[in-house]
């Protein structure tokens, strides 16, 4: 993901929040950081937004699919 991809698709979730809730999260990020947690629970995260991510791309790969026998010119 691109930064700019990042942007995008994150932007207006962050913007929902109020100055004090973005201060929160950036102090749970260094203090996860700083104690060596952050890989821990971003990369449960991240499997769990992937996995979530694949199973849409295969829902719509299957409501794509051609009839068995048709063929694509």
């Amino acid at each position: 993901m691109t930064k700019k991809q990042f942007k995008e698709h994150w932007q207006p979730y962050f913007a929902s929040f109020n100055d004090a809730e973005l201060y929160a999260i950036s102090v749970w990020v260094h203090q996860c950081k700083a104690k060596n947690h952050w890989n821990q629970y971003v990369g449960k995260v991240w499997d769990a937004y992937s996995a979530q991510f694949d199973k849409q791309t295969e829902d719509v790969a299957e409501e794509v699919q051609l009839p068995e026998g048709q063929s694509v010119h």
